[in-house]
Formats: C-alpha cells, sequence, structure tokens
C-alpha cells in the first residue's frame, strides 16, 4: 500500500459517477496519479475510502499505444459496418415477414366471409325444409 504522499486522487462527484471499476467494498474506485518512485506519472485506481478505511484495492489503468488505439478503432469501425449490414437485412425480413402476415390476413378474412355464407346457406337450407 502506498503512503499518501505517493499519490493524488480524483475525488469529485462527478468523477466517482462515471467510473465503472469497483472496489473491493463495491464502491467506485477513484483515480490517482502515482507521485514518486520507478512509477510515476501513472494512473491507477485506488479505493475511494483510503486512507481512513481502504481496502487495499490497486489496478492500473491501461493506457494503449496510438497504433492499438487505431487498431480499435478500425476494429470498432468494421464491427459497425457489420451490424450495419446486419441491420439492413433484418429489416428487410422485417417487411417480408409484414408482407406475409398481410396475405394471412387476407386470407382469413376470406374464409370467415365463406364460413358466414355458408352458414346463411344451412341456415335457409334448414328453414327451408322445416
Amino acid at each position: 500500500m502506498m503512503g499518501k504522499s505517493c499519490a493524488s486522487s480524483s475525488n469529485s462527484w462527478n468523477s466517482r459517477l462515471k467510473n465503472t471499476v469497483l472496489c473491493k467494498h463495491n464502491i467506485g474506485a477513484v483515480l490517482k496519479t502515482v507521485k514518486h518512485g520507478e512509477h510515476v506519472g501513472k494512473t491507477f485506481y485506488g479505493c475511494s475510502l483510503w486512507p481512513y478505511n481502504s481496502c487495499g484495492f490497486f489496478q492500473f489503468v491501461d493506457v494503449m499505444t496510438e497504433s492499438e488505439d487505431l487498431e480499435k478503432k478500425n476494429d470498432l469501425l468494421e464491427k459497425m459496418k457489420n451490424l450495419k449490414i446486419k441491420n439492413e437485412k433484418l429489416k428487410m425480413v422485417v417487411v417480408e415477414l409484414n408482407i406475409e402476415i398481410m396475405k394471412h390476413r387476407k386470407s382469413e378474412k376470406l374464409v370467415i366471409v365463406a364460413l358466414l355464407v355458408s352458414l346463411v346457406l344451412f341456415a335457409m337450407f334448414v328453414y327451408s325444409n322445416s
């Protein structure tokens, strides 16, 4: 565990709300920066209750190099492109399904009309034979 002079923290309420890293207390960890030693300037997450009731949570923030960042961006753009293509295909499937539903509704209405006509004819037949 580091001494109080080794790190500074970002304790603003907004940074805690945006933070998704949780310490061992299951509360939002705060961003801190190493001030002394071999990791000077490196950013890490630490328990927000430090130094009073710290759980000892510590995790360096992963910083990507520019090429890693570009590769990640290109990966995400490719995934977005593929998702847009899938989205368009799904829209076409929805349109086709809606057309099928309309066809079935039309057929359904014709069957209902045929049943009603048959019922009326049957009733007329029964009435005329009695």
